[in-house]
Formats: C-alpha cells, structure tokens, sequence
C-alpha cells in the first residue's frame, strides 16, 4: 500500500469536494479504496500538514484514531500561478504554474472569442505536467486543480475589506465605498462564523452591488462556491494539521522535527568561526552557514543552493525559492525547516554570524518596508 497513492487519493476527494471534507466522510471514501485501519489514516493525515489542513472537531474518536469524526479536513498546497508569467518574464525555470489567471476564475474573455488567449489555459501543458508531478498534483484533473489554487494561491481572489467590517454606515469606514477592489462582505460569515444571521449589519450575499467590482472576473462555477472557499482559506491560514490546540499564523519560522533526530535547532556559532572546541560532543548544529535548510525524508537532510534559498528568504516580496514554499514551510508533500544560529539580541555586540532579524510591514499600495524605517 503506498503512501504516495493514498496522498493522491486525499487529496482527489478533498478537492473534489468543495476542498474540505469532515473525517468521517473521507474515511469512508478512503477505505473504498485501500484496507486501510482509523489509526493508521489519522496518523497519515496527522502527519501531513503541507497537503492536509484540520479543523479539530468535538465529536466521538473511533478507537484507536486521534481525529474526531466530525474533525474537518482541507486540501491545502505550496504551488502557486507564476505571477512572471503573467507579465511574459519568466523562462519557465521557477516550479510554479504557467496558466491564464482570468482562466482559473472561470472567466476569461478569450476562451469563446476568435482571438486566442496570450497565456495557457491547460492545466496539463507539457511545462504544467512537469510541475505537478514535481508537487505529486499530477492525478488532479481541471475542476479538481482550481479549488486546490482557489483555496491556497492568495493572488487569485480579492480580500475581504476590513475597513468595511469596522465602523457605522453602508460602507463601514471604507473610504473607497463601491470603487473599492476589497470584497465588502461580512468576515464573520466569509469565515462561517457569523452569530448575527440575518440581523447582521454586514453584507450576507455575495453578489450585492458593494461586491461587483471584485467578483466581475469570475465565473458562476467559481462564484457559487465562494463562500466555502473562504472558509477553507480561512481554515487553512489558523489550523495546524494535527494540532488541536494551537492555531498557525503566517510566520516564517523553521519546521520542528517529528521524529526528534536532532532536538536542538541552534547552529553552533563557534563552529560557523571554525573554532568549535566540544567538536562532535557539541549540542550545537554543526554547519559551515549561519543558516542551514533542510527537508524531512525520513529524516533531516540538507536542501542544495542554501544561498539562493537563504537570499530569497530574506526577501519579503519572494513567498517561495523553486519548490520551497517559505509560507507552509513545505516542499510538495515534505516539510522543511531552516536552522540558523542564536538571535543578535541574545548575544553581546561584538558577537559576529549572530542572526538579526528584521521586520517588515505592507503598506497600502502593496509595498513592503521594514519597521522603524520610512
């Protein structure tokens, strides 16, 4: 029974319904498929939080599984739309999809017209095959594939504006009122959350008039479903697979080991200045780099070309170098981690190779600048 069929099949289901499924509905699906035990399945998806998001439920556990019945699961995945691609400067080296945005959305002006489309509308073009296969997304067929990207690629569908779900009036305190670009719909029902209902104050309804200039690129397959795919991308950015407890914010930290093969994530600082004197005794990570990337296969190994990895890290506008998803932390099914030696603040000055970290905001016009600077 290989693993890589099962992943396969998960995530088939999961996209092919709406992108979540509760437990005990996927179970059901699975086991048609493969003799597969409730423990063995839970500690599967458990164990795979780069293709699998879960939404702790509060219902029964059958013996021997750590999820709940009513537990919910999301399709969750690192690959993106190569957004070079959409400004005609990429040379199809970057590991993300080459396909028509506006294609995606179900509503492309190209696709009935007599003039052909300048960007691909085949999921399964010799380039995009080779990219799924890399992220094991191969067995997904067209439908199946938008609603993984819907759900995980966040330059496909506009926000929701927080300024209209704070403050009186129509409009709340959008200053854009219906130029606004920002969906204005109620976050709490976006997120399936609302206690208000129909006395709610905010829009329930997606296609209102406050929403149209946001939603007029989609098409009524994906504008249908629009609601649940908030809640998955919702779902998706504060649940942890196999965390019942703690949710996840979209920080860039280092993946923490599940097998426990090497507890301390510290770089030694002595070794990386060539003059460790503990040498194998030490408990310290012994790495030539201040930073070190790793990939989880079976166990920790290192990850090539760490300085172009390290390089676009540090670049808040890059989210991913190839196959590395610096978001999930993930690459395909895999996790990833990145070591780095003890933080500036916690040494005195003149310590050299410390990490300093530096913090950035996005402005209102998309830009990133780092705090304390202007």
């Amino acid at each position: 029974m290989a693993l890589d069929r099962i992943r396969d099949v998960i995530l088939k289901e999961l996209c092919s319904h709406g992108g979540s499924l509760e437990y005990s509905s996927l179970r059901r699906q699975i086991c048609q498929y493969f003799p597969i035990s409730d423990r063995e399945l839970a500690r599967l998806l458990c164990g795979k939080g780069d293709c699998v998001a879960i939404v702790p439920g509060k219902g029964w556990k059958r013996p021997g599984s750590e999820l709940t019945e009513d537990s919910l699961l999301i399709a969750t995945s690192s690959l993106r739309l190569c957004k070079d691609f959409l400004k005609k400067n990429c040379s199809q080296g970057c590991g993300q999809l080459h396909l028509c945005k506006f294609f995606l959305l179900g509503k492309c002006k190209f696709s009935k017209g007599r003039k052909n489309c300048n960007f691909s509308h085949s999921t399964h073009s010799p380039y995009n095959t080779t990219v799924l296969v890399a992220n094991k997304l191969d067995k997904l067929n067209e439908e199946e594939l938008r609603q993984l990207l819907l759900q995980n690629d966040p330059s496909l569908l506009p926000e929701i504006c927080t300024f209209y779900n704070k403050g009186p009036g129509h409009y709340g305190s959008c200053t854009y009122e219906k130029a606004c670009t920002k969906l204005h719909i109620c976050l709490h029902f976006a997120q399936g959350t609302c206690k208000f209902g129909s006395s709610c104050k905010r829009c329930h309804n997606f296609p209102d008039n406050n929403s149209s200039v946001a939603l007029d690129n989609m098409g009524p397959e994906v504008f249908q479903c629009l609601q649940q795919i908030y809640q998955n991308i919702y779902n998706i950015k504060n649940y942890k697979s196999g965390d019942d407890k703690e949710k996840t914010t979209r920080s860039r930290q280092s993946s923490s080991s599940s097998s426990g093969d090497m507890d301390n994530d510290e770089i030694c600082l002595y070794f990386v200045r060539k003059n460790c004197s503990f040498k194998d005794l030490c408990n310290r990570v012994h790495c030539r780099l201040p930073y070190q990337w790793q990939v989880y296969d079976e166990a920790w190994k290192d990850l090539p070309n760490m300085e172009q990895i390290e390089k676009d890290y540090c670049d808040p506008n890059k989210t991913r170098y190839l196959q590395v998803d610096f978001t999930t932390m993930g690459s395909g099914f895999s996790q990833v981690r990145r070591l780095s030696t003890a933080s500036s603040v916690t040494k005195p000055p003149h310590y050299i190779l410390t990490t300093e970290w530096l913090w950035y905001w996005k402005d209102e016009y998309g830009k990133w600048i780092e705090y304390g600077k202007q």
